[in-house]
């Protein structure tokens, strides 16, 4: 039986401990919570940091390096919504 869904909410910047992507433990922690599949989906949601596109990037490539095995999504809020629909896309995600 599977295991029911749970929400981990967090404030704070995942890439700010010694700018070098050492506060992602927090993300891998989060990984490790989600049920296992062979590439698990994470989306990453940006407000904090204004949806820069600078901090996008760096997410994607701490991510990239520290876990390629994941599927790293964006769901950027500003000015409108960066995907369609924003629960069935969140609702596709592991983390």
């Amino acid at each position: 039986m599977p295991r029911p869904r749970q929400i981990l909410a967090y404030s704070g910047l995942p890439l700010t401990e010694n700018r070098d992507g050492g506060a992602f433990r927090l993300v891998e922690h989060a990984l490790s919570l989600a049920e296992p599949t062979d590439r698990p989906r994470l989306c990453y949601v940006p407000t904090a940091v204004g949806d820069a596109e600078a901090a996008i990037e760096r997410f994607k490539a701490i991510a990239s390096e520290r876990r390629p095995d994941i599927e790293v999504s964006v769901l950027a809020l500003f000015p409108q919504p960066s995907v369609p629909d924003v629960r069935a896309h969140l609702l596709a995600q592991d983390v």
